[in-house]
């Protein structure tokens, strides 16, 4: 995993920070101050530590734990319907009750509606 470019601490860092509040029996708010992050961000690396050991202090995906949902099939025919209608997506999201990011996000991935179609 690539480190990210503004990280202020590496995993280095990190064991670093928690070997200073373990060993050297520097305060929280002391080894925060000097390591540059805040109380809340050392306590968090102290307490990884803790529980997962010199793993839990890698670089974490920022990925989320769990995706969205994936829009039925049948919302998905009743967009595409709508839009072959020619009826804005702010229009198709107000009649289907959902979000115009989620119908604009449906209508990207339909075919485009051929020219034959439109006429």
């Amino acid at each position: 995993m690539k480190l990210h470019s503004n990280a202020t601490l590496t995993p280095t860092g990190r064991l670093s920070l928690v070997h200073a509040v373990k060993q050297d029996e520097m305060t929280l708010n002391a080894a925060a101050a000097a390591f540059k992050v805040s109380t809340v961000t050392a306590r968090k690396c102290v307490q990884r530590f803790g529980v997962e050991g010199a793993v839990g202090l890698q670089d974490r995906s920022s990925r989320p734990a769990r995706l969205r949902a994936p829009t039925p099939p049948k919302v998905i025919r009743r967009i595409e319907r709508l839009r072959r209608q020619r009826i804005t997506g702010a229009r198709i999201a107000k009649l289907t009750g959902l979000s115009t990011t989620t119908v604009s996000r449906v209508l990207k991935r339909l075919p485009e509606i051929s020219t034959s179609e439109q006429s």
